[in-house]
């Protein structure tokens, strides 16, 4: 194999990749927020409970797409597939920005969950299959070390930003992957 064969191999796995950082900001944006969901000054007021639910309702999303992803991305394509979490995740930010219902946020969540079973269940495909067999395990770990980059983003914002700042500093991950996965091959 040839360096610029390994290189692009590389970028071509990172890239991907990437939605995993997508994902990770998905599964734990909730959590730096939820004293001040709880809270009189709530930008989206709930109870404890609420709170638990909005937390926790991302999982019916990840459980309602594990089937239909599959099948999907042998009909269409795997990168086709992937490229779909983007918006998803994008469109999901948006309606967090612009929206100050539970209702909303419910919906969030659910939409963030089908993003990321997309994630969990097509990244390492895509990887695995762009890869070499001798570069196939350790590209194929960076899907792991970039959901933990998504979470890290998160975490590190979140409890020092408003809800505002917060959501539009997460808006930029979906972007920048759908910005560098769209020029992939299939």
């Amino acid at each position: 194999m040839t360096d610029e064969a390994s290189t692009r191999q590389w970028l071509a796995s990172l890239t991907c990749a990437l939605c995993m950082t997508m994902i990770g900001t998905c599964f734990v944006w909730t959590t730096p927020l939820m004293v001040a969901f709880i809270s009189p000054e709530s930008p989206v007021p709930m109870t404890t409970t609420e709170s638990s639910w909005v937390a926790s309702v991302i999982e019916l999303g990840m459980i309602a797409v594990a089937i239909p992803i599959g099948l999907l991305a042998d009909k269409f394509g795997r990168k086709t597939v992937i490229i779909l979490a983007g918006p998803l995740v994008f469109l999901a930010w948006v309606l967090v920005l612009f929206t100050r219902s539970l209702i909303v946020l419910y919906v969030v969540r659910i939409l963030q969950g089908f993003a990321m079973g997309i994630g969990y269940i097509l990244v390492p495909v895509y990887i695995a299959e762009i890869s070499e067999p001798k570069m196939r395990g350790l590209l194929s770990g960076q899907f792991q070390t970039f959901y933990y980059l998504g979470t890290l983003y998160a975490y590190s914002t979140g409890p020092f930003l408003d809800y505002d700042t917060y959501t539009l500093c997460l808006i930029i991950v979906p972007i920048v992957f759908i910005g560098s996965f769209a020029s992939l091959p299939e």
